[in-house]
Formats: C-alpha cells, structure tokens, sequence
C-alpha cells in the first residue's frame, strides 16, 4: 500500500512493506507492528529523508499508516 504525505514537512509517499496487527481483546487493544519506505514523489526510495524520521514522525506515520488500512478494509463505515 502507498499514500501520499509529509515527513517534516517535505511530500512524499509513504510505501508500506509489511503490516502485522494482532486482534484486540476486552482488556487489551490490538497491537500493530509495520515497516514503511519513504520515497520521493517520483517513486524512488529517500533515505535521505528517512534519515529526518524521529520517534514523534515515526508514530505519526504509523497513525497514518493504521487510518489507510482500516479505511481499506472497512471502507467509509
């Protein structure tokens, strides 16, 4: 999956490869665990921007990236 975004304020496209969650119970919610590419607007991979990913971008991006996928699955519910 890929979808347009920022890192630092810089647009780019957030390309997912591998995406894990595990089910939620009454107790708990569910745990997730993915990785992610950045790439250029081009499509070409940005380590250089990767590089400028702090722990606060990374857990937006991963809020990001869990919002995609359940509006994927679920569609507009």
């Amino acid at each position: 999956m890929e979808f347009k975004s920022t890192v630092c304020g810089i647009p780019c496209i957030i390309s997912v490869t591998h995406y894990e969650s595990t089910p939620s119970s009454y107790w708990e919610p569910a745990n997730y665990e993915c990785e992610y590419d950045i790439l250029d607007r081009k499509g070409y991979r940005a380590k250089w921007l990767e590089r400028k990913v702090d722990s606060d971008e990374d857990g937006r991006i991963q809020e990001l990236i869990a919002e995609h996928l359940k509006e994927e699955n679920y569609g507009d519910c």
